[in-house]
């Protein structure tokens, strides 16, 4: 079987958390072992993503400074850094679309000119 080339968006991916964004990294991981994989991360997880040194092809960073402003500020002001609040699943929706739109503004080109064979969303 011959590899594929694989754009993984995966905001919030990070081999040093917890629960989703661990899985959420791992599954990445995983699948670089057998293909050509291309991350898309935020900005907040590009340090221990890239500490970790997997087979990534490539590690693409999303900057959204701004929308990352925010969301700290909502995090600590309104939620309380509550993890547990089933809201925090709803308020982080929004984000998510934003970070798919800038990451398609950033790749667009690359897509457009077949460099992947599929893309993947893990964004949660």
């Amino acid at each position: 079987m011959s590899r594929l080339r694989v754009l993984v968006l995966a905001r919030d991916s990070d081999p040093k958390d917890v629960s989703i964004p661990f899985v959420t990294y791992s599954h990445a991981a995983a699948l670089a072992r057998l293909h050509d994989v291309a991350l898309v991360i935020g900005t907040p997880v590009e340090e221990n993503v890239r500490s970790a040194k997997a087979d990534f092809h490539s590690i693409e960073v999303v900057r959204m400074p701004t929308l990352e402003r925010i969301w700290a500020w909502c995090f600590k002001n309104i939620f309380k850094f509550n993890y547990d609040t089933q809201v925090l699943t709803a308020f982080r929706y929004p984000f998510s679309l934003a970070f798919e739109w800038y990451a398609w503004r950033q790749l667009r080109r690359r897509i457009f000119s077949s460099e992947f064979s599929t893309v993947i969303s893990m964004s949660c």
